[in-house]
């Protein structure tokens, strides 16, 4: 007579092949999700550079500011939020008719929705904050040093070595409540640096990994602190 169903030995087995089989894949899934968002992270970079190069193209070959306080109508995004300023409103920024899709200022893996605030000064800002990546000011001047203060607009032919130059990265969650990048020294509140959504590989802890960064010719690479630290990619000259 032939049996009929399973030992209970055969379903432990083969509970034990499939919670095997889970293990093995889940990390691998997770790792080709993440690939994904990296790439529409780029995109996004990409985009975003090219909307900076339309508003060049339209004004006499001026790049827009970094986001100030208090706001100028040249800045990227229009940024002042302790002033009681509508910071998340997207189309007050000069690149926005360039690109009309809020979705292309955030990174897919950036958790944004719960960035209310980063303490201290900023206290009484209410978010979220929308945005995920930050400007470098492409200054020696000033406003490379004054983070957030003052917002020099340097012009395209201005800049040497074009695709050398950073001119957007993915900002570290910890301190991402402004619109610039100011790499060290800066005497800002803060240095708003390098985030690293795509690339944990110090546990949990951002600003040790690798993320994208947008050039001023527009093509993006995924690039470490230390690559955004040299001064040969965020001076103009």
């Amino acid at each position: 007579m032939s049996r009929k169903g399973f030992t209970l030995v055969e379903l432990l087995v083969v509970t034990g092949i499939i919670a095997l089989l889970i293990a093995v894949l889940l990390p691998a899934l997770g790792k080709a999700r993440e690939s994904a968002r990296r790439t529409q992270c780029a995109c996004n970079l990409h985009t975003l550079a090219i909307g900076v190069l339309l508003y060049a193209q339209d004004n006499h070959n001026a790049l827009p500011g970094i986001g100030t306080d208090p706001e100028q109508p040249t800045d990227w995004i229009y940024f002042a939020p302790w002033d009681g300023a509508p910071y998340d409103n997207f189309k007050n920024g000069r690149i926005y008719p360039y690109i009309k899709d809020e979705s292309i200022y955030r990174c897919p893996s950036d958790d944004w929705q719960d960035r209310l605030s980063v303490g201290g000064y900023y206290d009484y800002i209410r978010g979220p904050y929308k945005y995920s990546y930050i400007m470098n000011s492409l200054s020696d001047g000033i406003a490379r040093y004054a983070c957030c203060t003052i917002s020099g607009q340097p012009r395209v032919n201005g800049v040497k070595k074009a695709s050398e130059k950073i001119l957007f990265l993915e900002g570290n969650e910890t301190t991402m409540i402004d619109a610039c990048w100011v790499p060290p020294p800066n005497i800002g509140s803060f240095t708003n640096d390098l985030g690293d959504h795509h690339d944990r590989g110090y546990g949990s802890v951002p600003g040790y990994g690798r993320a994208n960064v947008a050039f001023l010719d527009t093509h993006v690479e995924f690039v470490g602190p230390a690559f955004v630290h040299d001064p040969k990619h965020y001076l103009p000259y």
